[in-house]
């Protein structure tokens, strides 16, 4: 088997292969089936490679222009004028801002028959988001669950 030498990196004949030069940052390219037995090498910058490829082959989107926009704007002006940190909300659940279904009314009004103020009703939401998707049904039977383990309504929501 014949083999190329350049400087530590051997590169054997008949193998495919792609190898990252430490020194240059080059990568060294070499492929039988395309180029026969004849040994070819370029020369690429790593960032000029990862840049132009896009490892998203079958990610591809169909955009239409009467479509849906992924904001559910009312959502968003409701939350903020309850105080909500918009910005927390999103990092810790991103999806509930792509629902067109939310309770977050009935949600604030729950939380104050328990007793909890507006600033933590907004401090809860930042914190919970998802707390906007659920049901009053599913509300009160969590509510039961934390009754069990304290014993008042405003520990609770503190």
């Amino acid at each position: 088997m014949q083999s190329l030498s350049l400087g530590q990196t051997s590169i054997s004949k008949g193998l495919n292969y792609l190898t990252i030069m430490a020194p240059g940052n080059l990568w060294h390219m070499r492929n039988n089936f395309l180029f026969g037995s004849r040994c070819w090498m370029t020369r690429f910058s790593a960032e000029i490679i990862f840049k132009s490829v896009s490892f998203r082959l079958f990610g591809v989107k169909c955009h239409n222009a009467d479509s849906e926009p992924l904001k559910n704007e009312d959502l968003l002006k409701n939350l903020l004028t309850m105080g909500v940190d918009i910005d927390m909300a999103r990092k810790r659940q991103p999806g509930v801002f792509h629902r067109m279904i939310t309770n977050e009314q009935d949600l604030k009004m729950f939380l104050l028959s328990k007793g909890a103020s507006k600033e933590v009703i907004a401090s809860i939401i930042s914190r919970y988001p998802r707390a906007i998707t659920r049901t009053p049904e599913n509300l009160s039977k969590r509510w039961d669950l934390w009754r069990k383990i304290v014993t008042s309504d405003l520990e609770i929501v503190n």
